[in-house]
Protein backbone atom coordinates (compact mmCIF):
# COMPACT_ATOMS: atom_id res chain seq x y z
CA UNK A 1 0.00 0.00 0.00
CA UNK A 2 2.37 2.27 0.97
CA UNK A 3 3.99 2.14 -2.40
CA UNK A 4 1.46 2.75 -4.14
CA UNK A 5 0.63 5.79 -2.54
CA UNK A 6 4.28 6.78 -3.29
CA UNK A 7 3.74 6.07 -6.97
CA UNK A 8 0.44 8.33 -6.69
CA UNK A 9 2.31 10.80 -4.72
CA UNK A 10 6.58 10.79 -4.53
CA UNK A 11 6.49 14.08 -2.59
CA UNK A 12 5.09 12.48 0.74
CA UNK A 13 7.24 11.60 3.64
CA UNK A 14 7.24 8.73 5.26
CA UNK A 15 5.19 10.52 8.36
CA UNK A 16 2.55 11.60 5.67
CA UNK A 17 1.95 8.12 4.58
CA UNK A 18 1.83 6.96 8.03
CA UNK A 19 -1.13 9.69 8.72
CA UNK A 20 -2.77 8.61 5.48
CA UNK A 21 -3.03 5.16 6.23
CA UNK A 22 -4.16 5.95 10.10
CA UNK A 23 -6.56 8.61 9.27
CA UNK A 24 -8.89 6.52 6.57
CA UNK A 25 -8.11 3.28 8.01
CA UNK A 26 -11.80 1.35 9.30
CA UNK A 27 -12.16 0.90 12.78
CA UNK A 28 -12.41 -2.56 14.11
CA UNK A 29 -14.31 -2.73 17.43
CA UNK A 30 -14.35 -6.48 18.26
CA UNK A 31 -12.62 -9.11 19.40
CA UNK A 32 -9.56 -9.52 20.76
CA UNK A 33 -5.37 -9.70 20.43
CA UNK A 34 -3.80 -13.17 20.73
CA UNK A 35 -3.51 -14.22 24.32
CA UNK A 36 0.07 -14.45 23.67
CA UNK A 37 0.53 -10.23 23.41
CA UNK A 38 -1.03 -9.48 26.51
CA UNK A 39 0.96 -9.82 29.53
CA UNK A 40 -1.86 -10.84 31.58
CA UNK A 41 -2.33 -13.54 29.07
CA UNK A 42 -5.80 -12.44 28.14
CA UNK A 43 -5.84 -10.80 24.77
CA UNK A 44 -6.24 -7.02 24.98
CA UNK A 45 -9.83 -6.38 23.56
CA UNK A 46 -10.39 -4.08 20.58
CA UNK A 47 -12.30 -0.70 21.40
CA UNK A 48 -13.23 2.71 19.49
CA UNK A 49 -9.98 4.38 18.09
CA UNK A 50 -6.47 3.05 18.57
CA UNK A 51 -6.28 0.62 20.63
CA UNK A 52 -3.24 -2.37 21.36
CA UNK A 53 -5.36 -5.58 19.56
CA UNK A 54 -5.87 -3.51 16.59
CA UNK A 55 -3.78 -0.68 16.29
CA UNK A 56 -5.80 1.83 14.00
CA UNK A 57 -8.11 -0.70 12.29
CA UNK A 58 -8.37 -2.12 8.99
CA UNK A 59 -6.64 -0.44 5.69
CA UNK A 60 -8.84 1.15 3.64
CA UNK A 61 -6.26 1.37 0.49
CA UNK A 62 -9.20 3.14 -2.09
CA UNK A 63 -9.48 6.36 0.48
CA UNK A 64 -5.85 6.14 1.10
CA UNK A 65 -5.49 6.21 -2.37
CA UNK A 66 -8.13 8.86 -2.92
CA UNK A 67 -6.13 10.84 -0.45
CA UNK A 68 -3.10 10.65 -1.30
Amino acid sequence: MCALLLQKNPHLTPAAVKALLTRTAIDVRDGTANPASDPAGLGIKAGPGIDGATGSGLVDAFSAWQQA
